[in-house]
């Protein structure tokens, strides 16, 4: 399991603002999570958080929207395939994405992805809403817009939630 706390220690050096940003960045925390951790490990406050993880889920929708499709193409016919372990895990990643993002983006088309991506549990979100997009049609450019659309929803959710816990505590 991944420690996502042991993650941000270890970036406690640089910058709170940059660390939260990269964090956002990563597998599993996405955005949504580096809010939590910008106002719980670097004592950032929720707005300034919900900011920062902003702009790393517009840097990770771009970036996931124009390569994860190159990468996995690759992973199943390309040079990466020739590595059995590179293949076994590329397919292994499609089924587990199509399998948990399926039913709502079949059954509601896109505003099913956005409400996928938008779910702040973890194995949803931007990196399996864009394979599960990917591989079930939508469109490139539909699916950056769920990605950001969705993630924004995330990320709000998130911030209201970490907003009225710090205010309690």
């Amino acid at each position: 399991m991944i420690d996502i706390y042991s993650i941000a220690a270890s970036l406690k050096g640089i910058d709170p603002a940059l660390a939260t940003l990269l964090i956002s960045l990563l597998p599993v925390i996405e955005p949504r999570y580096a809010l939590v951790i910008g106002v719980t490990v670097y004592g950032m406050s929720v707005l300034n958080a919900f900011i920062l993880s902003i702009i790393g889920l517009i840097f990770l929708s771009i970036i996931l929207a124009s390569a994860v499709e190159k990468i996995l193409e690759s992973g199943k016919h390309g040079l990466l395939s020739r590595v059995s372990l590179v293949r076994r895990l590329v397919l292994w990643i499609e089924e587990s994405s199509l399998g948990r993002a399926s039913p709502l983006i079949e059954k509601y088309g896109w505003v099913g992805l956005v409400l996928f991506i938008a779910i702040p549990l973890p194995l949803t979100g931007v990196y399996t809403g864009t394979i599960a997009g990917l591989l079930l049609g939508i469109k490139r450019k539909k699916l950056l817009y769920a990605l950001l659309l969705g993630g924004f929803i995330s990320i709000l959710i998130t911030g209201l939630s970490v907003g009225v816990i710090t205010m309690w505590w």
